[in-house]
């Protein structure tokens, strides 16, 4: 079985697809699986700085410090 693919959080390719995943556009998710095979098995990591940024996004946001968005 091949290595699956891993896709670093703040990839193009990762990044498109979250989008359509979380927004429901299938259009866009069918394109993104067509033109990358192994994206239906991929892993997306976060690197601990942008890990630790968006933790804090999402604290400061829950608790009405920043702007969601």
């Amino acid at each position: 079985m091949p290595t699956p693919l891993t896709l670093a959080s703040r990839d193009p390719l990762a990044l498109a697809v979250t989008e359509a995943v979380t927004t429901g556009d299938l259009d866009t998710l069918r394109g993104l699986l067509a033109a990358h095979p192994g994206l239906a098995r991929a892993r997306v990591v976060e690197d601990r700085e942008a890990f630790f940024a968006t933790a804090a996004r999402r604290l400061g946001q829950d608790v009405g410090l920043l702007p969601r968005g």
